[in-house]
């Protein structure tokens, strides 16, 4: 049942899953602002499978070559203490990965569209679950051909890479991958049932923020902060 009764009060009765195929009553269950039952607990279950998500690809390797080149040169007290240091990064990576697109993108939303922050916020739960599948499938391919890449097999990246060598174009199309335009897809979906006005400019907008989101990875991915972390800007 999506509802429940508490009180004198209706309650929607939370479910991932259930409120993505059947998405009617989440959205009004949000316009009559009625308590979720059960949602902190499912965001708080996907923030814990993104931060674990991300420490099971550093323990795998992945990132982590020049601690592997501390092992390879026998520097082992060197090499245990950098993978540790990895791991706890890794983690910290990944509760920022799930804040980002939580708090940050939810708000660019909010101030692109003008719909509640909150209505905005639920919908991206889904986006995160849809980010994590798509890294799951890279991690799975991975571990399945024992090494990774760069550029991800589910965008355009590498078929470009036979054309030029240009990072930051590589970068900037290695962000727009099948998994974002199943994202925007979802965005939409779900924010045009809010939007009282043409869902053309909704649709720009949402497109607009992946871009400005490619762009800024894309010049993080080619700036060399190990370097200067390492070495001292």
């Amino acid at each position: 049942m999506s509802y429940l009764r508490k009180g004198n009060f209706l309650v929607f009765n939370y479910s991932i899953w259930r409120t993505f195929v059947k998405p009617a009553p989440f959205h009004n269950a949000l316009q009559q602002e009625m308590e979720f039952k059960g949602y902190k607990l499912r965001v708080f279950l996907v923030f814990l499978a993104i931060a674990v998500f991300f420490l099971v690809r550093d323990l795998w390797g992945l990132g982590t070559e020049q601690a592997t080149a501390l092992f390879a040169q026998g520097f082992m007290d060197q090499y245990v203490t950098a993978r540790y240091v990895s791991a706890l990064g890794a983690t910290l990576l990944g509760m920022l990965y799930f804040a980002f697109h939580y708090y940050i993108v939810t708000y660019f939303l909010y101030l692109l569209t003008e719909l509640p922050y909150k209505w905005i916020q639920r919908v991206q739960v889904y986006v995160i679950c849809i980010l994590l599948v798509e890294k799951l499938i890279h991690f799975i391919v991975f571990y399945n051909v024992g090494y990774a890449t760069n550029l991800s097999f589910l965008s355009l990246a590498p078929i470009l890479a036979q054309w030029t060598t240009n990072e930051f174009t590589l970068f900037l199309l290695n962000q727009l991958t099948v998994g974002v335009v199943a994202i925007i897809g979802v965005q939409y979906a779900f924010l045009k049932k809010w939007n009282e006005s043409n869902n053309a400019p909704l649709l720009f907008k949402i497109i607009f923020v992946h871009i400005i989101i490619a762009i800024f990875v894309a010049i993080i991915s080619v700036l060399p902060l190990q370097d200067w972390l390492v070495g001292g800007l």
